[in-house]
């Protein structure tokens, strides 16, 4: 089956929910099917490039609608804010008629009722692929009450589900469900031991207890309180190394250093 995989990643390799979608596809064309991605954010890479100028990340195609990260005044952010995805939608409007199944990510109320409408009007199937459930205070005004309306109304009504959660799974108990966690491919360069380059000995050969950060932080992420308690049991002899993945030290130290208790980071503290 030909399968349109629409949302707000940017894809291909630029933040988390990129790595989700590419995993997921992985998996589906293991059984046969063909995914085309159209990402509301990312930029095209020129080696991804072809010779009909259509551009391919590891066999896969894909569109980038800019529906994301866009620059400007603040009213034409509060415009975009508004009207979420509909670059991606005049793209699908194009692409629907020769797929057979329409997967989201994450979609909100709106965007999610507008591929409601897309698939039923075009009689494809439709799949929505849920990683969150945002907490009220994560969002802007505005946006509170359309999320509790989708998560507790709407989404019961999309028949077709990818979660993430054994717990989104049970939630959604009445809809036809599949659980998959985060998927990772372990034939990838990158996960493979041999082939990391300009990483420490202290850290490769390092035997006491690792913990591992990998994101960008915002403040809701309170990495601030990890690594104050960390630096604690760290002045106390505990055997511990921590490797925050994601950000350089001096951009944390530039942003959140009001948080911590000590301008002074243990070298056990690594920011890679």
């Amino acid at each position: 089956m030909k399968i349109i995989y629409i949302g707000s990643f940017r894809f291909p390799i630029y933040d988390a929910a990129a790595s989700r979608v590419l995993n997921n596809a992985r998996a589906l064309r293991l059984y046969g099917h063909e995914v085309k991605f159209i990402s509301w954010g990312g930029k095209y890479n020129n080696q991804d490039k072809s010779d009909d100028n259509r551009f391919y990340y590891d066999g896969f195609e894909y569109v980038i609608s800019n529906d994301l990260d866009i620059k400007g005044s603040l009213w034409e952010k509060v415009k975009v804010h508004l009207l979420r995805g509909r670059n991606s939608l005049n793209l699908i409007e194009n692409e629907v008629a020769s797929s057979d199944i329409l997967i989201s990510y994450n979609a909100e109320y709106h965007f999610t009722r507008k591929l409601q409408k897309i698939a039923r009007k075009n009689k494809k199937k439709y799949v929505n692929d849920i990683t969150e459930w945002y907490s009220s205070n994560d969002l802007y005004l505005i946006d509170r009450l359309p999320n509790l309306l989708n998560m507790r109304c709407l989404q019961h009504r999309v028949k077709n589900k990818i979660v993430i959660s054994r717990y989104l799974n049970e939630y959604y108990k009445n809809t036809n469900n599949i659980v998959l966690p985060p998927l990772c491919d372990g034939q990838e360069d990158k996960w493979i031991h041999e082939n990391l380059k300009g990483i420490p000995e202290s850290i490769k050969q390092f035997n006491g207890l690792r913990i591992i950060y990998a994101g960008n932080p915002g403040k809701k992420d309170s990495l601030h309180t990890v690594i104050n308690v960390i630096q604690r049991l760290l002045d106390e002899g505990a055997n511990i190394q921590f490797l925050i993945l994601g950000m350089s030290k001096l951009n944390y130290l530039d942003k959140y250093s009001h948080f911590l208790d000590s301008q002074y980071i243990n070298e056990r503290i690594v920011f890679l």
